[in-house]
């Protein structure tokens, strides 16, 4: 199977730092039949925006808790109306793991 998921304990806190938590990565491959892939689907606790959407292009941090600090632009965003996923091209889970944050600055 293609996907591979990495969800976070539902018992374990997210940390109440600067940004969004990822409470869940699902990485995307080659020959699955998406057009985006390869890349990262990041699964978000929340969202600031009534309009995701114009978010896509947008380039965003990403913290890492272990102090990680990258940009990247947002590649494609779905709403799946209980939570938002994020698309981030040539990600790994790896390079952004459950617990990382977004940090989208103005």
């Amino acid at each position: 199977m293609g996907l591979a998921s990495g969800r976070s304990p539902a018992t374990q806190p997210l940390e109440s730092r600067r940004g969004i938590g990822i409470v869940e990565t699902i990485a995307m491959k080659e020959g699955m039949g998406i057009v985006l892939a390869p890349g990262l689907v990041v699964i978000l606790e929340s969202f600031p925006s009534a309009d995701p959407q114009a978010f896509v292009g947008r380039e965003v941090r990403l913290l890492t808790p272990e102090g990680g600090d990258s940009s990247r632009r947002i590649a494609a965003i779905r709403d799946h109306g209980t939570t938002i996923s994020v698309f981030f091209p040539g990600l790994t889970r790896a390079e952004v793991p459950v617990g990382s944050r977004i940090v989208v600055d103005d």
